[in-house]
This record gives structure tokens, sequence and C-alpha cells, in this order.
């Protein structure tokens, strides 16, 4: 008889990462564990400097290998700031309405509803400017939520 394993709904777990002068950013889960993606909020603060910026949010394996993504938001300007909202599962997205669409474009932002996924340890998410305009001087401000369990 082959074993069954189940995943009990884990422990919450918010991360924050706004350390100054970067646009982009990546999280990955630990060895032994596993993370169910619950939310993720990003904020990108844009400077002077010319140029249009994007905002998406990657899913990797742990080889490096793209396995999910979210459109990018709508193209933003020098001196304005991008949001993006991802919510996971069950069609509820991130503020925890029903969305009966996937992306939802609101005054420069993009709100997503993404499947209910589990990661394993070495699968990382990263949230980035895709056109790096100025990457080593706009600030990137990145929420995540997820519930994390051993394996």
């Amino acid at each position: 008889m082959d074993a069954v394993y189940t995943l009990p709904g884990g422990t919450p777990v918010w991360s924050r990462d706004a350390t100054l002068n970067d646009s982009d950013k990546s999280f990955t889960v630990p060895p032994g564990k596993v993370w169910e993606p619950v939310y993720i909020a990003a904020t990108l603060q844009c400077t002077a400097t010319v140029g249009n910026r994007g905002l998406v949010v990657r899913i990797y394996d742990s080889g490096g290998n793209l396995v999910g993504t979210t459109s990018s938001v709508a193209s933003t300007a020098a001196s304005q700031n991008a949001a993006i909202d991802v919510g996971f599962g069950n069609g509820i997205s991130g503020t925890g309405a029903k969305a009966n669409v996937l992306q939802i474009s609101i005054n420069n932002g993009l709100q997503t509803v993404l499947p209910k996924i589990y990661m394993t340890a070495g699968m990382y998410f990263r949230v980035c400017d895709p056109n790096a305009v100025d990457a080593a001087a706009d600030d990137l401000t990145v929420e995540l939520h997820y519930l994390e369990s051993s394996r």
C-alpha cells in the first residue's frame, strides 16, 4: 500500500522586504519546508530617471526554470509608483473579494489571482521591474504571506 501524505494548514508567515535602492527581490523556500502562498503585495517607488517600468511576480523551480508568472503592470513613468497584488487559490483576490476575472488593472496597478500552489525547497518568488530602468535607485517593497509546513 502506498503512503499518502497530506500537508496541514501550516504556520502563517508574513515576510516584508523594504530594503532601499533595488527593483528586484527574491524569496526562496528553505530546505525541509513547503510554502503555500496566500498573498503577495509589492510597490515600486520610481525615481526621476526617465523610462517605463513594469512590475511582475515570477515563480521558479529549484533549478531556476520559470514555472509561473503574472502579467506586467502597465508602464509606469518616472517619479510614479507601480503596484501589484497577487492572491493565490480559489478565485479569491488579494483583497478577499471574489474575482471573476484573472487580471484587474487599477490605477497603474495590477491585481491578479493565481491558482493554489505548493512550493517545495529551493523554489522561489522573484518580484521585479523586468525593464530594470533604475535598478540601483528605485525602491521596491514586497510583502509576502504564506503558510509554511515542514516536510
